[in-house]
């Protein structure tokens, strides 16, 4: 039987764009890892039930690597970063090399900011690199989001 929205048939599969596989069921596309814990379960899943992958392999949907857990318990998994492959880490460790780290500001350097932004002694871009700051940090600083008692 064929779907008349998508033209796909029944029981076809695709990789979502997280890289989930879903399956095409008459009621439309379901995760499959969903589907394969319930068939072996006996049950339906409810809503706040979340299928984690044991091994991090989100297309590795044998029932040994699929455990149920309640979704605040999943995401408090998650935070906690044990999942996390080398590779992963790697690239987000890299991702934040050459990034300026936050500087702290004295109540006497946020005034000079303050002036040299009304007198026009430069743009945001330029009283940042001269503090070490951001260009957003300027703005808030100028409008008084950041620094409000000073």
């Amino acid at each position: 039987m064929r779907n008349k929205a998508n033209q796909q048939p029944t029981g076809a599969r695709r990789n979502n764009c997280k890289g989930y596989v879903e399956v095409k069921t008459e009621y439309g596309w379901v995760f499959e890892h969903r589907l394969v814990y319930e068939k072996a379960s006996g049950r339906k899943l409810l809503p706040t039930e979340i299928i984690h992958h044991l091994n991090g392999d989100i297309t590795d949907n044998r029932i040994e690597n699929l455990a149920v857990m309640l979704a605040g318990a999943h995401t408090q998994h998650h935070k906690r970063g044990t999942i996390l492959k080398a590779e992963t880490k790697a690239k987000l460790s890299a991702a934040k090399i050459g990034k300026p780290s936050p500087k702290k500001l004295t109540a006497e350097q946020v005034l000079a900011i303050r002036d040299a932004y009304t007198k026009g002694k430069g743009g945001r871009s330029a009283i940042a690199d001269a503090y070490g700051i951001t260009p957003s940090m300027v703005s808030h600083i100028t409008t008084r989001r950041a620094w409000r008692n000073v």
